[in-house]
């Protein structure tokens, strides 16, 4: 038998340098920390999502005002999230990813862009895992 070995030396681990959104099967939103910190992102935030209707598969991030925005929360691991079930299946069918039952991980534009005078964070939904 031909061993191969896997261990702390040469499994790489993932660093938590990328701006990411984490969408699971209940529809949670969660920003990690340096989502947060890129975006300016705090507790108490609205969030706004915009879909590109030429392009249904590019999606934006932008903050909003209360009564038109999703409040973000803090969950119990620190994380901001924010709730809806109707969204993330919205995103789901715009990507064509069927498989309601797994969670989705997506990287978050480092900067913002300026789309008709709006600052929005691009939701880089090719990097869908």
């Amino acid at each position: 038998m031909e061993k191969v070995r896997f261990n702390a030396l040469n499994v790489r681990k993932r660093v938590a340098h990328d701006p990411r959104l984490h969408i699971d099967k209940r529809g949670t939103f969660s920003f990690n920390k340096v989502a947060c910190e890129n975006m300016g992102l705090k507790i108490g935030d609205y969030l706004e999502f915009i879909q590109d209707k030429d392009n249904p598969s590019d999606w934006y991030i932008v903050k909003s005002e209360k009564g038109k925005g999703i409040q973000l929360n803090k969950s119990t691991s620190g994380q901001l999230k924010l709730s809806s079930m109707h969204l993330s299946i919205i995103i789901r069918r715009s990507i064509e990813w069927h498989d309601r039952e797994t969670s989705l991980h997506f990287l978050v534009a480092y900067e913002p862009v300026t789309i008709d005078d709006e600052e929005m964070w691009a939701i880089i939904t090719s990097s869908a895992k």
